[in-house]
This record gives C-alpha cells, structure tokens and sequence, in this order.
C-alpha cells in the first residue's frame, strides 16, 4: 500500500494517509489522487461526508454552494490507503473496513507487533468514521511510536518500512 500510495516517498501523501488531519482542500485533492490511483473513485470511501475541518476549506465550499462528500471527511485519506491496501490483498472494496479482511488484518498484526503485543492484548473497536481502531495500553501505544523512529529489532519488512 505505501509504494502505491506514496510515490516517491512524498511526505504530503504519507501525511493525508496517516493522520486525520482537517480536510483541507489539498489534503482532499491528494486523497482523491490516492484513490485514483488505485481506479478508485471518492463515492468508493465509506466514511461519511462531512464539511472540512479547516475553516478556509469550509468557507470555500460553502461559497461555491458545494454540498459537503466524503472525499472531504478527515480521515478520507485513511481510508483511500485502505482501499488500496484491499485491493493490493484482493479484498473486494465493499469489505475494506470488515475487521476480519485480510489487509484489516495485516493493519492489526502491524500494529501488534510494532507495539509489542500479542494479538489477544488488543481489542478491536470503531472509529467514528467507520475504520476499525484498536484499544491498547498507553505504554504499549508510547512504544509503538518509539519504535516508528528506532526499528531495531523489529521484523525486517517493518524495519524498512520504518526507515524509508
């Protein structure tokens, strides 16, 4: 998913598919991007629509009279790197958010291990837009983020994810 999505390693990209930002108007342009790239189109997206968070984007809609997509929800970025993480493991589009998918479960095993935990230490809840999110211990939660900037030790495909 991140080769695909994050060409050239582009910090922006990497950005829109990791953090729910405010749904400006680049970071919906750049998910829109992500989603094209995978033949995706934003009526794909199942997070609901909601105006964008940042004010000038917001305003800007409004004032064209736009009524407010999904493409424009904070985490629509998320979920197009969802999608084609799907698509990358030949789960159909309608299922990307389904917790027992194989790429929702990929998403889950990165997770556990990059916290240091065992698949039964987690449990898995949703979002509010709809992704599946993971409730772990704050310790556990502070080592998986330490870990994003000293992989040692970690599996090798998660070291080089970490150092590219």
């Amino acid at each position: 998913m991140t080769r695909s999505a994050c060409d050239n390693r582009e910090s922006r990209n990497f950005r829109v598919l990791s953090w729910p930002g405010e749904s400006s108007l680049d970071h919906t342009a750049i998910a829109a991007r992500i989603l094209a790239r995978g033949g995706f189109t934003p009526d794909d997206l199942r997070c609901g629509p909601h105006a964008p968070f940042d004010g000038p984007s917001s305003r800007a809609i409004a004032a064209r009279s736009v009524k407010p997509q999904k493409i424009h929800n904070n985490c629509s970025g998320k979920h197009a790197g969802f999608l084609l993480l799907a698509a990358d493991m030949g789960v159909a589009k309608e299922d990307y958010l389904d917790p027992e998918t194989a790429s929702q479960s990929l998403i889950r095993r990165t997770v556990v291990e990059m916290a240091g935990l065992s698949p039964a230490d987690i449990t898995v809840g949703l979002d509010g837009c709809g992704a599946p999110t993971f409730r772990i211990p704050l310790e556990n939660l502070a080592a998986a983020f330490a870990n994003l900037t000293n992989p040692e030790g970690l599996s090798p495909v998660r070291e080089e994810a970490c150092r590219t």
